[in-house]
């Protein structure tokens, strides 16, 4: 036996390859017939799988290359949105804490100007179906302007629950369409509320762009801003922060899913002053005395005299703020713009009117702190006198006989204040310069700084206007005449309430504050507004008091006896002003009471109303029985 264990193998170059016909059975004759058959096959088959090799590469060529821009920029527009999420305005309470104004659910029909279609055909296709279901006409030229943008255009507004969910049905196919939750301004049913609150409404292009020039990334296109009263006064206090929502949408930006969202900051609560039994009485009984008397319009605001808090404000006519939110009635809108009446004006503030003889207690204090009268200085009224061919004359026939200052004011006897302001007899008179002096530090001829928007302001003549006016020089007349309240003095409601008031709260002239406290969404209070003092101590308190005690008598003894039967003791001061060359007469009336220790002050308004006594003081009596009553 060799020792090479391989030797009993022949070399590999010798070794023979097994044949078909060894290991399969299969004979050289049968494979060559095989691999005929299955060329004529295959051959065909590689052609089909390759052209078609070649048509996806193209189409993905053109997919990728071709369009790719187009389709990319189109998936990252369709995929994510970013959304606002309205922030919810702050409430505004009365005094108590009780909501006047709130917030409910409302809803939206909002256009996202970047997924309306980019043919024109088929964009005026889709705004008119939006015009169809809503009955809002979308604005063609605001959507035109926003180009791509994402900011949603609102077209229909303070859609019920119901509307809302029926239209997302209908408008479900239409590219850029959403309906929205937005909060809406819910009004209690307060009477005459309209022009102390004021309304919302749409913000304008103007008013965005001031809001963005100052920096305030709080407001966009669909914010709602205040356009009147508290509304506007504390737009910055009431306006909340909204939050956001990321969405992911499908091409024509309607959501998927939400992925994530920063919670809105509801706006800031405004307390008022507000006295709300106080508020629904002064309505009522202010329209009543209104109409009783066959009149169009009056004013009435109620006053706290310690603080300068408005307890109550009202104007007749007056409106609901409801009808000026977005989404509102546009034809009563447009009927409350076109009143003759003017029912959007803030009488209280804004209206201007000879005062009458309501202005005779300021003369009375300034006279007495001139020391031109003293409590015991004396006038005999016979019912008039003659300068020269001129007649002074008083409202009683016969006068009403020897007279003090007290009684001056109680029966408003026109020549103690004729011989208070220009002299007569042996009263020298404060004259036309101490007149006007007297007359601006109890704030007659300014503005009172009340907090709501449109405050008028009064006036009160000099000889210097009235040579540059009527080219005329100055008469004793002119003088009288401002003693009694005629002429051409104006003073605007509120700004006579606060003079007299300066008279019986100790010689404090307040500026008015309708808002007393605001509060954040957890309750803490983060601003008070405490009583402002206008100016003070300007005249004695020992004067102050004969006038006030003067006010008294006319309750008591006086032109306004009917407060006599009050659960409170009442003072006051009536008035009768002429206008209209001297054709008709506005009834004013001014009350406080307890009288010795104020709670509540009054000034009375009723247009074209006749005399004080009978058409405006009964309206603070019902107030006053309404603040006193438990």
């Amino acid at each position: 036996m060799s020792a090479n264990p391989f030797e009993r193998h022949a070399p590999l170059s010798q070794i023979e390859e097994p044949t078909w016909e060894f290991e399969y059975g299969i004979t050289a004759s049968s494979l060559e017939t095989l691999r005929g058959t299955v060329g004529r096959k295959v051959g065909p088959m590689i052609v089909v799988v390759g052209i078609v090799f070649v048509v996806l590469l193209a189409r993905l060529f053109i997919l990728q290359i071709v369009e790719g821009k187009t389709y990319r920029l189109a998936a990252d527009g369709n995929s994510i949105r970013t959304s606002e999420i309205p922030a919810p305005r702050g409430l505004i309470t009365d005094r108590d804490g009780a909501p006047i104004v709130k917030n409910v659910a409302g809803f939206s029909v909002d256009i996202i100007p970047a997924y309306l279609p980019q043919e024109a055909a088929e964009r005026d296709k889709t705004l008119a179906v939006v015009a169809k279901e809503t009955g809002v006409i979308p604005d063609r030229a605001s959507l035109d302007a926003a180009g791509q943008s994402l900011e949603p255009v609102s077209v229909a507004l303070n859609l019920p629950y119901e509307q809302a969910l029926l239209l997302e049905l209908k408008l479900a196919s239409l590219p850029g369409i959403v309906v929205t939750k937005r909060p809406k301004r819910e009004y209690q049913d307060v009477p005459g509320i309209g022009h102390l609150l004021g309304y919302i409404g749409t913000i304008s292009r103007e008013e965005l762009a001031v809001a963005q020039t100052r920096g305030d990334i709080r407001y966009g296109y669909t914010s709602v801003v205040g356009k009147t009263g508290l509304e506007l006064t504390y737009e910055d206090t009431l306006k909340g922060i909204d939050g956001k929502t990321q969405l992911e949408v499908d091409a024509i930006g309607k959501k998927i899913r939400q992925l994530a969202s920063i919670l809105p900051e509801p706006g800031n609560t405004v307390r008022l002053h507000l006295h709300t039994r106080v508020q629904e009485t002064m309505s009522h009984a202010l329209a009543a005395a209104v109409e009783r008397v066959g009149s169009k319009a009056g004013a009435a605001v109620a006053v706290d005299p310690k603080t300068g808090g408005i307890l109550g404000l009202a104007s007749f006519p007056s409106f609901e703020p409801e009808v000026f939110s977005p989404g509102g009635d546009k034809a009563t809108v447009e009927g409350l713009l076109s009143d003759p009446d003017h029912p959007l004006v803030n009488r209280p503030i804004a209206g201007v009117y000879p005062p009458g003889s309501t202005i005779k207690p300021l003369w009375a204090a300034a006279a007495l702190e001139e020391g031109t009268i003293n409590p015991n200085t004396t006038v005999v009224s016979v019912g008039g006198f003659n300068i020269g061919e001129f007649s002074f004359k008083d409202w009683k026939a016969g006068g009403h006989g020897l007279t003090d200052v007290k009684k001056g004011i109680a029966e408003s006897v026109n020549t103690f204040f004729y011989a208070v302001t220009g002299g007569h007899a042996s009263v020298p008179g404060l004259g036309i310069d101490r007149l006007k002096r007297y007359a601006a530090l109890f704030g007659i001829g300014a503005e009172t700084g009340i907090d709501l928007p449109g405050e008028g302001r009064g006036f009160f003549p000099d000889p210097d206007w009235k040579r540059r006016t009527r080219g005329e020089g100055w008469f004793i007349g002119n003088t009288y005449q401002l003693g009694i309240g005629q002429g051409d003095v104006l003073v605007t409601p509120i700004e006579l309430l606060m003079a007299e008031v300066s008279v019986i709260n100790g010689g404090e002239l307040l500026k008015p504050q309708v808002v007393q406290s605001v509060t954040n969404s957890s309750g803490e209070v983060i601003k008070s507004y405490e009583k402002e003092v206008i100016r003070a101590n300007f005249i004695r308190p020992e004067h102050l008091q004969v006038v006030k005690e003067g006010m008294r008598m006319t309750v008591t003894d006086g032109s306004a006896r009917t407060l006599n039967d009050l659960p409170v003791e009442a003072g006051g001061k009536t008035g009768t002003a002429q206008y209209a060359s001297n054709k008709k007469t506005h009834a004013w009336f001014f009350g406080f009471a307890p009288w010795n220790d104020p709670q509540i002050a009054i000034i009375v308004l009723v247009e074209g109303g006749g005399e004080g006594t009978t058409a405006a003081a009964p309206v603070a009596k019902e107030v006053f029985r309404a603040y006193f009553s438990p």
